[in-house]
C-alpha cells in the first residue's frame, strides 16, 4: 500500500490562540507523523485530545490519526474518522477525507463509492499536489470501471504533471499503453514508449512488443521478446517475455506448442503475472475451439482475478464459449452481468453484438435487430459498426422488410464505399432486389460490384446470381452468357457444378434438349441431374426412360428435402400421360411431405387441375380456393378458377375473381382482362366488351394484344358494322407482327367484309398479300382469287 504524507503548509497560516503548552504539543505530535512514526502518532492524539478537549487542532490532528491508521493499514477505524471529518467545517480537511475515502473504497473495489468519494474530492481541493494525486486516483478508478475515455482526461494531462511520484507516473504509462493498445491507436503508444523508455530498455522492448502483438505483426513481437529473453534482465521481465511468445503462439494457431510453454513457465510463476497466465490458459482452449473447458477456466477467471484488466476479454469470450455450445440462457446472463458492471467498457459494443447473435439463436429476430442497431451507434471499431449495419439488413432481409433491408445496405455502401463489408452489402442489396423480383436494379447491383471490386473473392458467385436473374428474367440466352463466363474464368470455384447444372437447366429451357442432355449426363452423381434428365425425356416422350430416372432417384435419394420435388414431378409426368389418378396420388404426396410453401402450393394447383380433368368442378374449385393467400400461384388459381366458373355459367363469381386479379396481379393481368371481355360477350353486354379488350390495344403488341382486337372486330361484324369492322381488321394488319396468327385471320375476315360491301379489287388486294404466305390461310386466299378471277362464288 503506497504510504501519503500530508503536505502541512497550512499549518503557517493558522492564528494560534491557545496556551503555549497544546501549541508545542500539537507540533510535537505533528514532528512524530511527518517522520513516519504513525502508531506513535496516534498514541499521541489520543492523549492530546483527552488533554485539550476542545482544541482548535481537534480536526487537524482526527485528520492525521486517520491517515496514520491508513498508513498501518487499519482501514476499518480510518473509514470511520474520515466519515465523521466529511463533515467538518474545514473545507481542507473535509476534502482530505473525501480524498482518502475514495482511496479506501477503492481498496475494497467498491468503484462507484470511490468514484463519488474522489469526484468530489477533485472538484473542491485546492492544493495542486493534492488534486495532481486526486486526478491519479479518479483515473485509476475509470480505468478499473473499463471507461477509458474518462482515464485518458485525467491520466494524459497527469503525465506532465510534477506532482506525482516516479511509480505513479510509471503506472499511469503501463496502463495508457495498455489503452492505446487496445484502441488501436498506434502512433501514440509509439509515441509514448519512445519518450519515456530507451531502446534497450525491458519496458521499450515489452511495450514495444505488445504493439506489434496487437497489430498481429508477430515476428516483430517475437524478436522483441527473444530480445528481453537474450538480455535477462530479471526473472519479471523474464517471465513477461515468455508470456508474449505464447500469445505468439495462441495467435497463429500453434496451441499444442503454446500449450507445452504454459507448463514450463507455470514452474516458477511470479504473482505479478499470474492473472494473465491463467487467462492465457483458457484463451489457447477458446482457440481451439475446446468452448466447453474454456468455460470452466472462465468461470474460475472471473471469481478470482476481479479486478484483472483481462476481464473484460474474459468475459466476451466465455459469453462467445456459451453461445457456441448453446448455453443461451447463460451466455445471456455474463453477458447482461458485464454490461452492468462495466457499463463503459471499450469491449461493450462488442458484448452487445454477441447478445445480437444470441437473440437471433433463441429465434427473437425483433430483438437481435434492436441490439445490432445499438452496436452500430456506440462501436468505435468501424468495421464492428459496418458489420453491425450490415447483420441488421440481413435480419430485415429474413423477415421480409425487402425495402428496409435494401435502404441498410444502400447507407453502408454510401457512407463506408472503402470498407471491407462493401462488396458484401452490394451482394446483399443485389440478392434482396431479386428477391423484391427487381430484376433490373438487381442485375445493375451486380454489375456494379463487378465494377468495383474487380478483385473480389466472391465473383464467381456474382455471375452465377446474374444467371439466376436472367433465367427468371426468361432471357436465356444471356443467362447462359454468364454462366459460361463462371465456368470458364473460375474452373476451381465452389459454383463450378451448381453452375455446370444450371447451364444444362437454361439450354433445358432454350428446348436444346440434345446440349442439356451432354451436359447433365456427366452430373449423375448429383441429384437434381436426375430430375433434369427425367424432364429431357418427358420433352421427348420418352416416358419409360423418365420413370427410370425417377425410379432411381426413389432409391438413392438421400436428401429429405427433395422427396417433395420428386412426387411433384412424377405427378406431372402421369399428369402428361393423362393417368389423372396416379397423378393425383403423387401430388398428395407431396403436399403431405412438402417442408416449403412453394412445392407445397405448386402440388396443390396440379391437385386442383388432376380434379378438373376428372371431371370433378367442385373438389377443382376448393384446391384453387386454397391458393388464395399463396405467393407465388394466386393469380393463376383465381385466373383459371374464372374460367372454370365461365365454363359453368357462374358468371358473376368468374367477373370478381378476374376483376381481382386484374387489379393485384402482374403475370396474369392481361388475360384476366381479356377473359372478362369474353365473360361480358358471352353475356351479350358487346359494348362493356369492346371497352374491356380496348384496354389491352396497347404495347406490348402481342398475341394477348393481336386477340383482343380481332375479339372487336368480330363483336363489330356480328352486329352488322361491318365498316367499323373492316377498319378494325385493317389496324390488326398494320399493328401486330405477321408471325402472330391472329394478323392472317384478320386479313381474311377484312377481305370478306369487303366482298360483301361489293369492294372486290380491295378485296383481291388483301388476298394476293396472304397468297405468298404459308398456310391454311394462305391456301384459302390462293383459293378466293381463283374464284373471283373465274366469277365463281
Amino acid at each position: 500500500m503506497v504510504k501519503l504524507i500530508l503536505i502541512f503548509s497550512f499549518i503557517c497560516g493558522i492564528t494560534f490562540q491557545s496556551l503555549a503548552g497544546e501549541k508545542e504539543d500539537y507540533y510535537a505530535i505533528t514532528k512524530t507523523y511527518q517522520d513516519g512514526f504513525y502508531s506513535l502518532a496516534i498514541k499521541g492524539i489520543d492523549g492530546f485530545l483527552k488533554k485539550y478537549p476542545r482544541s482548535q487542532y481537534r480536526d487537524d490532528l482526527l485528520l492525521l490519526k486517520a491517515v496514520s491508521l491508513y498508513n498501518i493499514h487499519k482501514y476499518p477505524q480510518a473509514t470511520d474518522i474520515f466519515n465523521l471529518l466529511k463533515d467538518s467545517p474545514n473545507t481542507r480537511i473535509k476534502n482530505q477525507a473525501y480524498f482518502y475515502l475514495g482511496r479506501l473504497y477503492q481498496d475494497a473495489n467498491e468503484i462507484t463509492k470511490a468514484e463519488e468519494m474522489l469526484k468530489y474530492a477533485w472538484s473542491n481541493i485546492k492544493d495542486k499536489k493534492l488534486k495532481a494525486v486526486c486526478g491519479y486516483e479518479l483515473g485509476l478508478v475509470y480505468f478499473r470501471n473499463r471507461d477509458y475515455k474518462s482515464a485518458l482526461r485525467f491520466w494524459e494531462k497527469g503525465l506532465n504533471s510534477e506532482f506525482l511520484s516516479p511509480s505513479e507516473i510509471r503506472a499511469m504509462i503501463n496502463n495508457l499503453l495498455y489503452i492505446y493498445i487496445l484502441k488501436k491507436d498506434w502512433e501514440k503508444a509509439e509515441e509514448l514508449i519512445s519518450k519515456y523508455f530507451k531502446p534497450r530498455e525491458p519496458e521499450y522492448l515489452y511495450f514495444q512488443a505488445r504493439v506489434e502483438l496487437a497489430r498481429k505483426n508477430f515476428e516483430k513481437a517475437e524478436e522483441m521478446a527473444n530480445a528481453i529473453i537474450k538480455n535477462n534482465f530479471s526473472e519479471f521481465w523474464n517471465q513477461k517475455a515468455k508470456l508474449i511468445q505464447i500469445w505468439v503462439r495462441i495467435e497463429k494457431e500453434e496451441p499444442l506448442e503454446s500449450g507445452d510453454m504454459l507448463s514450463d513457465i507455470s514452474q516458477k510463476l511470479l504473482p505479478e503475472i499470474e492473472d494473465e497466465y491463467r487467462y492465457l490458459q483458457a484463451y489457447a482452449l477458446y482457440k481451439q475451439k475446446r468452448f466447453s473447458a474454456a468455460v470452466r477456466w472462465y468461470q474460475r477467471f472471473i471469481s478470482r482475478y476481479k479486478t484483472s484488466r483481462f476481464l473484460d476479454r474474459v468475459y466476451l469470450e466465455l459469453v462467445d464459449s456459451l453461445y457456441n455450445i448453446n448455453k443461451l440462457k447463460e451466455a445471456k446472463r455474463y453477458a447482461r452481468e458485464f454490461l452492468d458492471k462495466f457499463p463503459n467498457s471499450l469491449y461493450q459494443a462488442e458484448i452487445i453484438y454477441s447478445l445480437g447473435w444470441i437473440s437471433y439463436k433463441e429465434g427473437d429476430l425483433q430483438l437481435a435487430i434492436e441490439e445490432f442497431k445499438k452496436v452500430a451507434e456506440i462501436a468505435e471499431d468501424e468495421d464492428l459498426k459496418i458489420n453491425a449495419l450490415c447483420r441488421v439488413g440481413d435480419l430485415l432481409s429474413e423477415i421480409g422488410e425487402l425495402d428496409a433491408a435494401i435502404r441498410q445496405y444502400d447507407y453502408v455502401l454510401k457512407n463506408y464505399p472503402n470498407s471491407i463489408y462493401a462488396e458484401y452489402a452490394q451482394y446483399q442489396l443485389a440478392l434482396d432486389l431479386y428477391h423484391k423480383k427487381d430484376y433490373d436494379s438487381a442485375i445493375l447491383a451486380l454489375n456494379n460490384l463487378i465494377q468495383n471490386f474487380p478483385q473480389s473473392t466472391i465473383l464467381d458467385k456474382v455471375y452465377y446470381q446474374l444467371g439466376l436473374i436472367y433465367f427468371k428474367k426468361r432471357e436465356y440466352k444471356l443467362a447462359l452468357e454468364e454462366v459460361e463466363y463462371l465456368l470458364k474464368k473460375y474452373p476451381n470455384s465452389s459454383y463450378f457444378n451448381k453452375a455446370l447444372l444450371y447451364k444444362a437447366v437454361i439450354l433445358f429451357n432454350l428446348r436444346d434438349y440434345n446440349a442439356a442432355f451432354k451436359v447433365v449426363e456427366n452430373l449423375k452423381d448429383l441429384p437434381y441431374a436426375h430430375f433434369l434428365l427425367a424432364q429431357i425425356y418427358i420433352q421427348e416422350r420418352k416416358y419409360d426412360l423418365a420413370h427410370q430416372e425417377y425410379n432411381w432417384l426413389k432409391e438413392n435419394l438421400r436428401e429429405p428435402q427433395l422427396l417433395p420435388y420428386l412426387y411433384l414431378q412424377i405427378g406431372e409426368l402421369e399428369f402428361d400421360r393423362e393417368n389423372w389418378d396416379k397423378a393425383l396420388v403423387n401430388f398428395q404426396n407431396a403436399i403431405q411431405v412438402a417442408n416449403t410453401s412453394d412445392v407445397k402450393e405448386e402440388a396443390i394447383y396440379w391437385l386442383a387441375w388432376c380434379y378438373y380433368k376428372k371431371g370433378d368442378v367442385r373438389k377443382a374449385l376448393v384446391e384453387f380456393k386454397k391458393l388464395d393467400e399463396a405467393l407465388n400461384f394466386w393469380e393463376q388459381s383465381k385466373f383459371y378458377s374464372a374460367s372454370i366458373l365461365k365454363q359453368e355459367k357462374d358468371y358473376q363469381k368468374a367477373i370478381e375473381l378476374l376483376q381481382e386479379v386484374i387489379k393485384n396481379g402482374k403475370e396474369f393481368k392481361r388475360l384476366a382482362i381479356l377473359s372478362l371481355g369474353d365473360v361480358y360477350w358471352e353475356l351479350k353486354e358487346m359494348n362493356k366488351a369492346i371497352d374491356i379488350y380496348r384496354k389491352l390495344e396497347r404495347a406490348p403488341y402481342d398475341v394477348i394484344s393481336a386477340e383482343a382486337s380481332f375479339k372487336i372486330g368480330e363483336i363489330l361484324e356480328s352486329q352488322g358494322e361491318h365498316p367499323q369492322a373492316i377498319l378494325q381488321y385493317l389496324k390488326i394488319a398494320s399493328l401486330y407482327s405477321s408471325e402472330i396468327p391472329f394478323v392472317s385471320r384478320a386479313k381474311i375476315r377484312c377481305a370478306r367484309l369487303l366482298e360483301k360491301e361489293g369492294k372486290i379489287s380491295e378485296a383481291l388486294k388483301i388476298y394476293h398479300q396472304l397468297a405468298q404466305e404459308e398456310g391454311e390461310e394462305a391456301i384459302y386466299a390462293r383459293e378466293k382469287i381463283r374464284e373471283l378471277k373465274t366469277g365463281r362464288r
